[in-house]
């Protein structure tokens, strides 16, 4: 299971200090549900898609390897699990009906899945641009499963328009 447990401690003092060590004040501790954690994930790895584009938009020369592995580990969910993982364990009618306190944990991850997909787009359409003719398979195959995923999300969750997407993908 994904459940995670997190602590947070408050110390007698700021870090980094002199002392190897400090007295805990207090400790707090949370739990995170799967459908909770998938949830900080995708917001995790969109934020790491927007922060990417918007490094190669704002320095062109940078090495378009980083940008491979991260639109590969969201377009082929066979190299990380991915949001189609996150889409079959907590998106089915099953999954609704047996956890019906999620019903907003359920609308965020969708909501997240078709947020993503203007991201890719924009992502792919940098990756395209800089490819080498080694990356050019890489690139052919991820536009192609990013395709199908599209037409899916887009026809479950709608359609989202990143409000930089122009900028970016004619820029």
């Amino acid at each position: 299971t994904m459940w995670v447990e997190r602590t947070y401690y408050i110390i007698s003092e700021k870090l980094p200090g002199t002392l190897r060590w400090f007295e805990v004040i207090t400790s707090t501790t949370e739990e995170l549900s799967p459908i909770q954690t998938a949830i900080e994930n995708m917001e995790d790895i969109n934020r790491k898609l927007k922060n990417i584009i918007i490094q190669h938009q704002e320095e062109p020369a940078l090495q378009v390897n980083p940008l491979s592995g991260l639109l590969n580990s969201v377009i082929d969910s066979a190299v990380m699990g991915g949001p189609v993982i996150y889409e079959q364990a907590f998106c089915s009618n099953e999954y609704a009906q047996t956890h019906s306190g999620d019903q907003i944990h359920i609308s965020r991850l969708k909501e997240l899945f078709a947020e993503q997909i203007p991201l890719v787009e924009v992502g792919l359409g940098i990756h395209r641009r800089k490819a080498t003719e080694m990356l050019k398979p890489l690139q052919n195959k991820m536009e192609e499963m990013f395709q199908r995923r599209k037409s899916l999300v887009e026809e479950k969750y709608g359609k989202k328009v990143w409000i930089f997407l122009d900028y970016f993908a004619y820029g």
